[in-house]
């Protein structure tokens, strides 16, 4: 049975603290101009069937999902949050054979 690479998303335009946390944060987690939207971006993990992008109002509180599937590309639209409140964002990657770890958290900026 295959083992699970973890969603690979490393900063850009996002701050991280210590370099190693850097190497598997998201790609870019940023809002629009209109403060309820923002997009998430992050690296595409080879073979994997698709991503679930977790989201929430704390790195321990990631509620929310959005599922992409491999096709669809790595990059999320994310169209509901709530202007004034910070949010955090992070990936795992999926098969058939299960979910891989979670990603660290990172903040929206």
């Amino acid at each position: 049975m295959p083992r699970l690479e973890r969603a690979d998303v490393v900063a850009r335009d996002v701050a991280v603290e210590g370099a190693e946390a850097a190497k598997e944060q998201a790609d870019v987690a940023r809002r629009d101009r209109d403060a309820r939207n923002a997009f998430i971006t992050w690296r595409p993990v080879p073979g994997v069937v698709g991503y679930n992008v977790r989201w929430g109002i704390a790195p321990a509180k990631l509620y929310e999902t959005y599922q992409r599937f491999a096709d669809q590309g790595t990059t999320l639209e994310l169209r509901a949050l709530t202007v004034g409140q910070g949010y955090w964002v992070a990936i795992e990657s999926f098969d058939e054979n299960g979910v891989s770890t979670l990603s660290p958290a990172i903040r929206i900026q």
